[in-house]
């Protein structure tokens, strides 16, 4: 079994933990049970307290988890945008499909107005260019009123 090189950041999850052996620990991150007791020693007499100039350093496994994890978030991101650009451009065709609708029976509405008074217009000015041809030609035909 090929021993791995451990930060002592590494070990220290575990011994917070409080939950497994030094043995067992051992076992999990594939080093000695020397190396884990040197390091629970180092750890409970308090040598490496946390300064603000100490780094923390992790393995290159948990670095890889955290890598990995952070890559999977930002593709879900990207989904999650992708989507959402999607149905916005859905419902603005939506709005202008509506839209254009609505204006196109208003519009046919309109037309038919537009249509009606024309031919109203054409009426009266028939109706209108006889009674001038009638004046002119002296035909002007007075009806009898009624009165009582």
């Amino acid at each position: 079994m090929k021993r791995a090189k451990r930060s002592f950041d590494d070990y220290v999850a575990y011994f917070r933990e409080g939950s497994l052996s030094d043995k067992e620990i051992a076992a999990k991150l594939r080093v000695s049970k020397v190396n884990v007791w040197r390091m629970r020693q180092k750890w409970e007499s308090g040598e490496t307290s946390v300064s603000e100039d100490s780094r923390v350093t992790i393995s290159e496994d948990t670095f890889e988890h955290l890598l990995s994890q952070t890559f999977r978030s930002e593709v879900n991101a990207r989904k999650v945008r992708s989507e959402l650009d999607l149905e916005r451009a859905n419902l603005e065709l939506g709005f202008i499909n509506a839209f254009k609708q609505y204006s196109s029976v208003e519009l046919v509405s309109m037309h038919t107005k537009i249509e009606n008074l024309r031919a109203e217009i054409g009426a009266l000015n028939k109706a209108s260019s006889k009674k001038n041809k009638q004046v002119v030609n002296g035909e002007i035909n007075l009806k009898p009123m009624n009165i009582h």
